[in-house]
């Protein structure tokens, strides 16, 4: 599987574990100057940006080890974007993290979320 049909099939797993946790999906894929989100949710009253980060292996480090400073400082302001695009005024929101380990069977997988990564 390819890196792109790797994250699109962790994104598809996220979007799945989230509505099964009660969480209504908003956008996905949501596009700004400053980069993308992949998730954007409601959990109740508080919106929840989601950033997936899937892997085959852990060759190049674990999930969380993907989101440096710059990268969460863009997911940060591409949340800002949407929050003043949206003219949502003071919203209760936090931004997660999804880590997905694809195993080698596509039918097994791990899953960890971890909330408010800022």
């Amino acid at each position: 599987m390819q890196k792109k049909q790797l994250g699109s099939w962790g994104e598809k797993i996220a979007q799945k574990k989230l509505e099964e946790l009660g969480l209504k999906i908003i956008e996905t894929n949501y596009h700004t100057r400053f980069g993308e989100i992949d998730i954007i949710a409601k959990d109740k009253d508080e919106l929840v940006f989601v950033e997936v980060k899937t892997r085959s292996n852990n060759l190049f480090g674990e999930a969380i080890e993907a989101i440096s400073p710059s990268k969460l400082n863009n997911i940060i302001k591409s949340a800002q974007y949407y929050l003043q695009n949206k003219q949502l005024k003071d919203p209760q929101y936090r931004i997660d993290l999804i880590a997905i380990e694809k195993k080698k069977d596509d039918n097994q997988w791990g899953l960890k979320i971890i909330k408010n990564i800022f």
